[in-house]
């Protein structure tokens, strides 16, 4: 499936594929679900995150988002590294909270630590995926958890 630079048929693909109530809206979601697909050789995951408005959010929704999303993918990708981006930096995950890519870095390290201790025979392979303008940025902090 090619969708290149075709944002509606992205959407629309994305649409299709979340789980519809009887009045044909979206449902929600448990957080973490992913809807995958093959483009260009690649597994492309996309975390669907329709359930709730800012101020319905838990306070440990990425917590319990990111933890859904490492489920989902190990499944599916058992003993394959899987690249993954920055998740919530830029705001890519509404209203994360971090106020930096430093902070965000740190929030995804601890949550995949604490996903892999309540998983230890996982053996999951992660590569965190960094924009090129924030790579510089983070060099120290990455410094710190190696």
């Amino acid at each position: 499936m090619r969708y290149d630079n075709n944002i509606d048929k992205l959407k629309q693909f994305i649409k299709d594929n979340l789980e519809l109530d009887d009045d044909l809206k979206i449902k929600k979601s448990p957080y973490g679900k992913t809807i995958g697909f093959r483009d260009a050789g690649k597994y492309i995951y996309i975390m669907a995150f329709t359930d709730r408005k800012k101020t319905d959010q838990p306070y440990d929704f990425y917590f319990k988002a990111v933890k859904g999303f490492l489920n989902e993918i190990t499944n599916a990708n058992h003993g394959m590294t899987i690249a993954i981006p920055l998740i919530g930096d830029d705001n890519t995950l509404s209203n994360s909270g971090f106020s930096d890519s430093r902070m965000t870095f740190e929030g995804l390290i601890s949550v995949i630590n604490s996903w892999g201790i309540e998983n230890p025979r996982v053996g999951l392979k992660l590569k965190i995926v960094i924009l090129p303008k924030k790579r510089s940025e983070l060099i120290a902090t990455i410094s710190k958890h190696t």
